[in-house]
């Protein structure tokens, strides 16, 4: 009996949150939307999109266990985690695992990936 598989992975992923994405980033606070400021529930309806197509990237991609290791922050995760979650309510054997992570930018210079435990507790988690 073997326990040990391979499993496609991602473990430096950004979101629109790092500074050094590339393309287009959901909508802001304060932000137009459709003539007047976007609010709150505006941004966590954006996110939560994102995040659903993000989650729909990595499908296409084959990837089976991906980490989020945005700059200094870890925004976008309980979003990834929620569409992750949602899906598996569609289809039980969807799995994608994601790893809570961050970057984190040191003395001179240098970058340090962070990667939690994949079931990492949201009071863990920094604000």
């Amino acid at each position: 009996m073997s326990y040990a598989y391979w499993r496609k992975c991602d473990f430096q992923v950004h979101t629109p949150r790092d500074p050094n994405w590339q393309g287009a980033r959901p909508i802001g606070i304060g932000d137009d939307k459709d003539g007047v400021p976007a609010t709150v529930v505006d941004v966590d309806a954006a996110r939560q999109q994102w995040a659903e197509d993000f989650v729909e990237q990595c499908i296409r991609r084959g990837l089976e266990a991906i980490a989020i290791t945005d700059h200094h922050e870890m925004v976008m995760v309980p979003y990834v985690q929620a569409a992750i979650a949602a899906r598996r309510d569609l289809d039980p054997d969807f799995d994608l695992l994601l790893f809570p992570g961050m970057e984190l930018t040191c003395r001179h210079g240098s970058q340090c990936l962070i990667i939690f435990d994949a079931d990492l507790l949201e009071e863990w988690r920094p604000e």
